[in-house]
């Protein structure tokens, strides 16, 4: 029960930091972060990756960018040893954010990194954080201009979220941003007679999300405002201003400068297509000004479509070029084909990356711990010849250790297998955690752990006695009741005249100088009063 209670406790509370994260409530979510990261719950490294991510989005999605790349920055040291799942969405809000910044190149390289990382492991385990990073990532694309192969990547994400049981709103409302950016940008270049099914199709999947009670607040509001656009181009003005009403009612908190932007936009399309030319543009001349044309590109280029179209329908021509020209400095059918082809090559770019990525994930594989995802003994027998002779070829120090679970065998006796295993897992996450590259932990074999660190053996004892206390302190009755691990360390530096062969015998004589110096065991079976807790399999893979 105490484990239970603790894996629905950390679950309920990054729900709630994600949903947070999608209204742009940054505050919030830091205020919550931080909660979660002095319970001392959020002990693996995926949890602090995803916390990190999140709030990177929260900042995003309240358009402060300088902030969310400080968030992302933050846990960026960490994301290598994360679980695919939450690096490909890791990357996927980099590229959001880089894309805010305009840095196209930048945006595409995180593309194409989130998108591989997607491609290249079996979704079984990881539905959420995929979906996030496809839906996430059509986005990006459709700002790219690449607009066909967005809306493959934003239909995956319902896909996913479909077969995993996820709710479709958010990806339902990611599908409809990608047709509505499309349409926009066939409308500019002048080839409206395309344009008709994208602005169908944007309406269909606006109206799915909003008939979804999952969708958040901030995104009702967008979805609102941008169906009112379609209905526009549809020739449905009714329903687009119940839409505009519709946005303008929803509570956006704190208030959002690109809702706002896209309340405007609406309202001036509304008010142009009933012929309302001198009202349409007093709301989007100040709207072009107030932002300073600062905006999601095409949705800012539509204020100057629009301004054009009413300055035309006065009669104001020399006004309607000023106009047409801002719009048609940035589109072009040359552009388009070129946007195509970009198109194509990003496709074959993310394929690449996938294929390297698969190829790497058999060498991991062949090389990693499939319990607690560090490398092997095969991996650790193939890295410390080469870290001793790099270390003596360089008159660097290197010291080993080898920490092993005291006592494992009774773990598993009394508590079960499945509670061993996760003993094994968190320790070994304890340790990387504390190495300065993930190589450099491995399990050498059963309850038994190595640690290679380019530091004098002195250093080396002060930083092993600190994991292990890290390891005594760890909650671990949130694993099972009533369970503690301790373990004990070896250590030796590397000589002058050592091999790996001697430096693995030293620290592993170590190992037994510590093992019989510990104190001895307690009464066995411990008093539980009177209970064997059940063996269950811990949660574990977040």
């Amino acid at each position: 029960m105490v484990q239970a209670r603790h894996e629905a406790d950390v679950s309920r509370d990054l729900a709630r930091v994600a949903e947070l994260a999608r209204e742009g409530r940054a505050a919030e979510v830091r205020t919550l972060a931080t909660a979660l990261d002095a319970s001392g719950n959020l002990v693996l490294l995926d949890d602090q990756v995803l916390l990190g991510t999140l709030l990177g989005m929260a900042h995003a999605n309240a358009q402060e960018f300088t902030a969310a790349k400080a968030a992302l920055d933050a846990v960026l040291p960490l994301v290598p040893a994360a679980a695919p799942g939450r690096q490909a969405r890791f990357h996927s809000i980099v590229a959001w954010v880089v894309h805010g910044f305009g840095d196209e190149e930048a945006a595409m390289d995180a593309v194409v990194r989130a998108l591989a990382l997607a491609e290249s492991r079996p979704l079984e385990a990881c539905g959420e954080d995929i979906r996030a990073a496809l839906g996430n990532c059509s986005l990006v694309l459709s700002l790219l201009h690449l607009c066909p192969l967005a809306a493959d990547v934003a239909a995956r994400a319902v896909a996913v979220a479909a077969d995993h049981g996820l709710p479709t709103g958010p990806s339902e409302f990611q599908v409809g941003f990608v047709y509505y950016t499309w349409a926009l940008r066939l409308d500019h270049l002048g080839l409206a007679e395309q344009s008709g099914r994208p602005w169908a199709q944007a309406e269909a999947h606006f109206s799915t999300a909003l008939a979804s009670d999952t969708l958040s607040v901030l995104f009702r509001s967008w979805a609102a405002a941008w169906r009112a656009v379609c209905a526009v181009r549809l020739g449905r003005l009714e329903q687009g201003w119940a839409d505009l009403a519709l946005a303008r009612r929803l509570p956006v908190d704190p208030p959002n400068s690109s809702v706002q932007r896209s309340v405007g936009l609406a309202e001036g399309a509304l008010l142009l297509a009933e012929g309302r030319i001198r009202e349409a543009e007093a709301v989007l001349q100040p709207l072009w000004t107030k932002f300073d044309r600062v905006g999601t590109s095409p949705l800012i280029e539509e204020v100057a479509a629009l301004l054009g179209q009413a300055a035309a329908a006065r009669g104001d021509g020399s006004t309607a070029l000023r106009w047409f020209r801002e719009l048609h400095e940035r589109y072009g059918r040359a552009q388009y084909d070129a946007w195509m082809s970009r198109a194509t090559a990003a496709r074959l770019r993310i394929e690449r990356k996938a294929l390297l990525r698969r190829t790497r994930q058999l060498e991991w594989d062949a090389l990693s711990d499939p319990l607690t995802a560090v490398p092997n003994r095969r991996a650790f027998d193939a890295t410390l010849p080469r870290l001793v002779a790099a270390a003596h070829a360089d008159g660097a120090s290197l010291s080993l250790g080898i920490v092993d679970v005291d006592r494992f065998k009774r773990v598993n006796d009394t508590f079960g297998h499945p509670v061993g295993d996760e003993v094994l897992r968190r320790v070994a996450d304890i340790l990387r955690s504390h190495s300065r590259d993930a190589g450099s932990c491995a399990r050498y074999g059963g309850d038994e752990l190595t640690l290679c660190l380019p530091i004098s053996g002195a250093e080396a004892v002060v930083a092993l006695d600190r994991i292990s206390r890290l390891i005594a302190d760890h909650p671990w009755s949130a694993v099972a009741p009533g369970l503690m691990v301790t373990v004990s360390v070896g250590v030796a530096e590397l000589g002058p005249g050592d091999t790996a062969a001697t430096l693995l015998w030293a620290a592993d004589q170590s190992l037994l100088a510590a093992k019989r110096a510990r104190p001895p065991a307690p009464p066995w079976p411990p008093d539980l009063d009177g209970q064997v807790p059940p063996a269950r399999p811990p949660a574990h893979g977040r």
